[in-house]
């Protein structure tokens, strides 16, 4: 189901976890990282709203509403600082060679969830433009509006994926469709949906959330992980990509 969260309701949910209200555990937990890198926020492992299992959903997230993508008229505009600027169709993608990984995004609001994912490698896709010895990041462009910033990088670690497939199907619409991107490395603001453009650029130009106090980097920090597909409990976490369950 597609669960937009304006910014305004995001804001007062983060606040609402930074406040103090605590649930039951949270003693027994201790108040650890769990986003407070990334928003700016210390979290408690217990003050959680999503709740998993049974038949657990995604927490879906959109700034305006889900957009709608065109397949025949959708193209992933690669430009900026780069040899030779690209408008791919779906098609061109889908026929570059295909990866599938099975991977857990992580949210800064503490969930985390996993999908077998299909798509492009990043650094596949970047070659196909050469980006110039000068271009350090590039900027996402979603069809809604939403915007994020990585280092260059960060795009061409082995499992960095541009997808159009999850769970053996087409991805779906409130996912993303017809791209998107998976960095498991980084928190969820990072991996952009319904991408339209890749804006290669010599620095980091603040993005979405990112201009609201996210970090810019989105590195996943350690602490605490709820898990939606496994249940409420509270899972400890290293830092970095999410691989030990």
């Amino acid at each position: 189901m597609d669960r937009p969260m304006d910014p305004i309701n995001r804001r007062r949910f983060l606040r609402w976890l930074g406040g103090g209200i605590l649930l039951g555990g949270a003693a027994a937990l201790g108040l650890q990282a769990c986003g407070r890198e990334a928003t700016g926020v210390p979290l408690s492992p217990a003050a959680i709203l999503p709740t998993g299992r049974p038949g657990w959903s995604w927490e879906v997230r959109w700034i305006a509403g889900t957009p709608r993508a065109d397949p025949a008229s959708w193209r992933l505009t690669l430009d900026g600082m780069v040899r030779e600027q690209r408008a791919l169709t779906l098609e061109e993608i889908r026929a570059l060679p295909a990866v599938t990984l099975r991977m857990r995004m992580k949210c800064v609001e503490c969930w985390s969830a996993p999908a077998e994912w299909t798509g492009v490698a990043g650094q596949d896709l970047l070659a196909l433009v050469e980006p110039l010895p000068e271009a350090g990041h590039v900027t996402v462009h979603a069809l809604d509006g939403y915007t994020s910033t990585l280092a260059l990088e960060h795009l061409r670690q082995e499992r960095v994926l541009f997808v159009y497939g999850m769970d053996g199907r087409e991805l779906g619409r409130e996912h993303g469709y017809p791209l998107r991107l998976i960095v498991p490395s980084r928190y969820g603001y990072k991996s952009v949906k319904a991408i339209s453009r890749l804006e290669f650029g010599p620095g980091q130009d603040p993005g979405y959330w990112e201009q609201r106090g996210y970090d810019e980097d989105g590195t996943i920090q350690p602490g605490f992980d709820h898990p939606l597909d496994l249940g409420r409990g509270a899972r400890q976490i290293q830092g970095g990509e999410i691989t030990d369950y």
